[in-house]
């Protein structure tokens, strides 16, 4: 796939943050917010994922479990065979930066979004793309 310029902006709200990822000219926007037991909820439409957050010395590996379709109260969990992928890994690169690596991968059709770079923490707004952040896309989903 090709490289794109991308932008990620996280913004504070009351019940977690609102990531905006803009890939060339499409957004893709998500919320993230505490679940059950310390993990960590990502829900981009209908579509939850959650993860355990698995530290090490260096970073985090956000490891995906129980994603689910939800619709205001009702929650209908996703069979692994039938559910998009997600995995990501945050590294410490410096005090204000650090190295993200995330990859979106759909049953039979395979991995159709990569994002990976070096991304600055403004304590004041979030989280910014910095200049070396690039994203490759390989298919036409997002």
């Amino acid at each position: 796939g090709a490289a794109v310029d991308t932008r990620l902006v996280v913004t504070p709200s009351p019940d977690g943050e609102r990531w905006q990822r803009t890939f060339d000219d499409q957004l893709f926007d998500s919320r993230q917010y505490p679940a059950a037991n310390g993990a960590l909820a990502e829900r981009f439409g209908l579509i939850e994922f959650t993860f355990r957050r698995e530290t090490d010395e260096v970073g985090t590996l956000y490891r995906q479990h129980g994603p689910a379709i939800v619709a205001g109260a009702l929650r209908i969990p996703l069979p692994r065979a039938c559910a998009p992928a997600v995995s990501a890994r945050e590294d410490l690169t410096g005090p204000h930066t650090r190295h993200i690596d995330v990859r979106l991968v759909l049953p039979v059709v395979g991995q159709v979004l990569r994002y990976e770079g070096t991304i600055d923490v403004d304590d004041e707004a979030g989280l910014k793309a910095c200049a070396t952040r690039r994203a490759v896309h390989n298919g036409k989903t997002h």
